[in-house]
């Protein structure tokens, strides 16, 4: 069984005959967990349900296991295309897990962030039901400076940021599938930004210009920029009072990154331009719409911008593409 990286997955054993219960829930689950040994704990007790939606690069999960047993073998972690985090808020029962040695008890309450790149073996204790989304490695790191394979907080008497990751967590399930890519990418970015913010507040408090701020702030405004493009006015304080920042501040969580606000602006201008210019599936827009749909005001503007990023003019790279029939 194969599913596509936007497909909604829903799925049940129940109804399923006994002897072919495990064998569905492997078809389901793997194709959206990765890779694991499942075996049941409890015989006839074994059964399992999911409600998985993609929501841009992130995918939220509704899961039910009874008499589960998983584990995830270094070998099968090898395998995995992509490395990932599971930030889960577990809704009724217990999952123990031995994460690399570390011995966990999952329960309502708690917010759990873990990895999936450490060896584990994990099982249900009469029942567990969890909400949870699994978040791609590079898109927390980007975030979040040193990344721990276990974070968990309490959302009742824990620190502030968790509790309002928690609600905002649990209400996005009500919300799911999202509408389309710019909600998608709003949903995703808010909750990268929120879930960096407590991680950081609930080791070394936001008092100070700790670096995992600093760059959910850069990685916020940059999505702002990536969704903006087409704007010709976008500009620094436009992207500040976006993200709610100050322009100072704007400029100070963009310091490490090698670019200003501006080199990246017209960056990520420049490359979406070229991704379109070398594109036959583009072939139908003129040079001046692709110049206006990524913010250049004039077509001389950008030839010249575009010559000296890439060495050839936009007109010269067009030439070069097979004609379409």
């Amino acid at each position: 069984m194969r599913f596509g990286p936007d497909q909604v997955v829903s799925a049940s054993t129940r109804g399923i005959p006994p002897v072919r219960k495990l064998d569905h829930w492997r078809e389901v689950f793997y194709p959206i967990w990765g890779e694991v040994e499942i075996v049941p704990t409890q015989g006839k007790c074994f059964d399992a349900a999911i409600r998985s939606v993609p929501v841009g690069d992130l995918r939220f999960n509704r899961i039910s296991y009874r008499g589960h047993a998983i584990r995830r073998t270094r070998q099968q972690i090898a395998r995995l295309t992509e490395g990932f985090f599971v930030l889960a808020c577990p809704a009724r029962g217990h999952w123990h897990m031995n994460l690399d040695r570390q011995e966990l008890d999952l329960v309502p309450g708690r917010l759990y962030l873990l990895t999936n790149e450490l060896p584990y073996e994990s099982r249900d204790l009469d029942g567990y039901d969890t909400l949870n989304v699994m978040i791609p490695t590079g898109l927390l790191s980007a975030r979040v400076a040193h990344l721990d394979p276990v974070f968990e907080a309490s959302t009742e008497d824990g620190p502030r940021l968790v509790s309002i990751l928690f609600s905002y967590f649990r209400s996005l399930f009500d919300a799911l599938p999202s509408a389309g890519p710019e909600e998608a990418a709003f949903i995703q970015g808010h909750l990268l930004d929120l879930l960096a913010f407590a991680v950081n507040d609930a080791g070394r408090g936001l008092g100070s210009e700790d670096s995992s701020v600093l760059r959910a702030h850069r990685g916020r405004a940059l999505q702002f920029i990536k969704s903006n493009l087409h704007d010709e006015d976008l500009d620094a304080s436009a992207i500040a009072g976006a993200c709610g920042l100050s322009l100072s501040y704007l400029y100070k969580a963009f310091e490490g990154s090698g670019l200003t606000v501006r080199e990246h602006l017209r960056e990520e201008r420049l490359k979406r331009a070229h991704a379109m210019v070398t594109s036959p599936a583009f072939l139908g827009l003129s040079l001046s719409e692709i110049a206006h749909r990524n913010g250049f005001r004039s077509l001389a503007h950008f030839s010249r911008s575009f010559k000296r990023r890439f060495g050839d003019a936009p007109g010269d790279c067009r030439r070069r593409l097979p004609a379409r029939d």
